[in-house]
């Protein structure tokens, strides 16, 4: 496709390449949009696979942590 003077013989053509050439810009575009797209989807995901092992890591140990306050506690009490 080139747009030089001898192309601008028939504007037939020359309206022709210029829809095949933004059509494959839209394509091109909206081919990057969704990339963009699934890479935002798949940091998404990861982050909140991420807090959720560190809440299910930080879990049991916060509980037991408050079991052994309350163990103290009930012991300083009775003695």
């Amino acid at each position: 496709m080139s747009f030089s003077d001898e192309d601008n013989d028939d504007p037939e053509e020359l309206q022709k390449d210029l829809d095949e050439y933004f059509e494959k810009r839209r394509i091109s575009v909206e081919d990057r949009l969704e990339k963009q797209r699934l890479e935002e989807e798949r940091l998404q995901a990861q982050k909140r696979a991420t807090r959720e092992k560190r809440k299910r890591f930080f879990y049991l140990p916060r509980k037991l942590f408050f079991a052994l306050i309350i163990l103290l506690a009930i012991t300083f009490a009775a003695g």
